[in-house]
């Protein structure tokens, strides 16, 4: 068995625009010889990235090399490294800050002084202020100008960097490289600052191509870095070599098929000789400018570029081919009403996942066997909106579906046996619309004698696979068989194999009580989260409240419930925004415990009491119900706005038996 089935790789894949990609230096891009007789500057080279890049260009040849950073000492070792890289580079350090435009003219005129040109600039000076702390989003309690700074660096010093670049030099025939990051292509709180900052240097680029015809300018994407400072949530997957990155950058500087991509937002994950193949294609269709940005998901064939169209044009088209007749608003109108409104309580949109039994299910399956094109749209609602898998057999065969390895079981495929429509799956892009999903795989009826129990391992390697896109979960791993000898091997407890590192998008988590046991680290962005035990364990207190930006967290009402466990949440969360915790338990087990703080509006925990009604006959444990309760509630979408009330706190009790108001 193998000893994890993370995948290290699972982000590169999500940006790939080539089929192929690389994290480290391969033949089409060697260095070697390919930077001679230039002269570049690097900004932001004291360390880290650009100390690298600064290394591995004074090792393909460059003459010059200029590098800058406010920090003098540090700025002297990138000095020695790149004389230890090549003792015929000559070095100018200069100590400059990227922020501060008074400083520009100077160090561009000892540039000129020295060197008499410049042929590449890579403006790599960049800073993410907000990774600094817990994350703080907009409205937060962070410092404001704190927000600011990222702009300071990223945004206004790449452009004193051009500006100063094409003042002095013309900027003709030149090269000009901004460092910039897959968070400019994505959404990802409390990262607003770093993110809009990095996507202001992807239109820099673009404004420098269309102003500077004759400059080669680039945005690049440097990937997960291997080796240089990366947050902690992003260590597993960072492999991606700072050779590679400087090899690009060459690249960049002298590749005739980078000419063409110039003005370009570009990765250092894709590989050169397949631009090369679709460079033509990539510029008529403008698939790498800001208008198409998050379109590198697709690849570049027409019958996969189809993908990247606005998603109402694309399904007009489709449904034009298979319904003629039917208008196209028509059509839409009826697969959202299916998806969205039919039911018992109209509430589907906000479900986890819909049952195979409710006849939006059926309907969705049914629509997606009526024709190839029909498929390619029913099935986007089916994926998102109705993974509902509460048995062996159903989870076996999803896992088959993607592709995993099933082993001797009864749902396996016969050697040869097709599994599923490649092409058609590939065009539909369903791993992209697995958004929420409900996993409880029970071994019932339905499953049959000979279908095993699910395994640690298959949950692992399923949610990593789903990870990326997934934005709801509920996971029961009740059911699940984990002896304690595969635990062991599969170390589950590690961060790099724990499913929620890579589910950057979650934000709605309910889960049994046992899943922190597996899988100690949380979500990154989580917002809401529910767990069916009664308190909170050690594990369990370290994963909640080591989530930053939880809002809402739910768990039954404690049996030996004390005022010094009210006291150590407002410890746990000071600092931070507001969390709601609300407690489950019937109505006759609610009480407020002795002694409990009195609470003010100030308070950043508010604690709430939720009544789960009790069985008509009196037979069923409470525990049972509650337990009922939030599964039931939390599949059907309305866990999270039940009525609930405000635990009373001591001195209000108080003040009502003793008949006097509380102070």
């Amino acid at each position: 068995m193998a000893q994890q089935s993370f995948d290290p790789d699972q982000f590169t894949k999500m940006g790939q625009l080539t089929p192929t990609y690389h994290r480290d230096v391969y033949p089409a891009i060697d260095p070697k010889g390919k930077a001679d007789g230039k002269v570049v500057l690097i900004t932001g080279a004291s360390r880290g990235l650009g100390k690298n890049l600064a290394r591995v260009w004074a090792e393909a040849g460059a003459s010059g090399i200029i590098v800058t950073a406010r920090d003098a000492a540090n700025l002297k070792e990138t000095e020695a490294d790149v004389k230890n890289a090549n003792s015929k580079t000559e070095v100018l350090a200069l100590t400059l800050d990227v922020r501060n435009p008074a400083a520009y003219d100077s160090a561009f005129q000892q540039i000129k002084q020295k060197f008499g040109k410049l042929d590449v600039v890579i403006a790599n000076a960049g800073v993410v202020s907000q990774g600094d702390s817990a994350f703080p989003k907009i409205g937060d309690d962070a410092d404001p100008e704190k927000w600011w700074t990222d702009f300071e660096t990223n945004t206004r010093g790449t452009f004193l960097t051009a500006h100063h670049f094409i003042k002095t030099f013309g900027g003709n025939g030149g090269t000009f490289i901004v460092i910039t990051s897959g968070a400019a292509t994505v959404t990802i709180p409390g990262l607003s600052a770093y993110s809009i900052s990095k996507l202001d240097g992807v239109r820099i680029a673009e404004y420098l191509d269309v102003e500077n015809p004759e400059l080669r300018a680039f945005s690049l994407d440097p990937g997960i870095i291997k080796g240089v400072a990366t947050m902690d949530a992003f260590k597993p997957f960072a492999y991606d070599t700072p050779e590679l990155i400087a090899a690009f950058t060459i690249w960049l500087s002298g590749s005739e098929t980078a000419g063409k991509l110039k003005g370009s937002f570009l990765s250092v994950t894709w590989d050169v000789e397949e631009l090369e193949k679709y460079a033509s294609e990539i510029v008529e269709k403008g698939l790498l400018k800001t208008k198409f940005l998050g379109a590198h998901a697709a690849t570049i064939p027409e019958h996969q570029y189809a993908a990247i169209l606005p998603r109402h044009m694309h399904a007009q088209m489709q449904i034009q081919q298979a319904f003629p007749p039917l208008p196209n608003e028509l059509f839409l109108q009826v697969l959202d009403t299916i998806a969205n409104n039919f039911g018992h309580d109209g509430g589907y949109n906000q479900r986890i996942a819909i049952p195979p039994s409710d006849l939006v299910t059926k309907t969705l399956r049914a629509l997606t066997l009526t024709s190839r094109t029909i498929y390619l749209l029913a099935s986007e609602y089916l994926y998102s909106r109705c993974l509902y898998l509460d048995n062996c057999r159903s989870y076996s065969r999803f896992r088959r579906t993607f592709g995993l390895h099933l082993g001797n079981h009864p749902d396996a495929l016969e050697y040869g046996q097709a599994g599923r429509n490649e092409a058609l799956f590939a065009q539909a892009q369903i791993s992209r619309h697995i958004t929420s999903l409900f996993l409880s795989p029970h071994k019932s009826e339905k499953c049959g004698r000979n279908t095993p129990m699910i395994r640690l391992a298959q949950i692992i390697d399923l949610c990593n696979v789903v990870a990326p896109t997934l934005k709801k979960l509920a996971l029961d791993m009740q059911p699940v068989y984990a002896p304690t000898s595969e635990v062991r091997l599969l170390s589950p407890h590690v961060k790099e194999n724990n499913i929620f590192l890579g589910m950057t998008q979650l934000e709605e988590l309910v889960c049994s009580f046992d899943t922190m046991d597996y899988f100690p680290y949380p979500p990154l962005n989580l917002k809401r989260l529910a767990i069916t035990m009664q308190g909170l364990t050690d594990i369990m207190k370290t994963f909640v409240f080591s989530i930053p930006s939880l809002e809402q967290l739910i768990f039954l009402r404690p049996e030996e419930f004390e005022a010094s466990e009210i006291n150590e949440w407002f410890d746990k969360v000071r600092g931070r925004h507001h969390l709601d915790i609300v407690l489950v338990d019937v109505n006759a087990n609610h009480r407020t415990p002795e002694g409990t703080r009195d609470w003010t509006p100030e308070d950043r925990v508010r604690v709430w009491e939720v009544d789960v009604p009790k069985s008509y006959y009196g037979d069923a444990d409470d525990l049972e119900l509650c337990d009922g309760w939030i599964w039931n509630h939390a599949v059907a979408g309305t866990l999270w706005t039940q009525a609930k009330r405000r635990m009373e706190c001591w001195s209000e009790i108080q003040g009502r038996i003793g008949g006097e108001p509380a102070p």
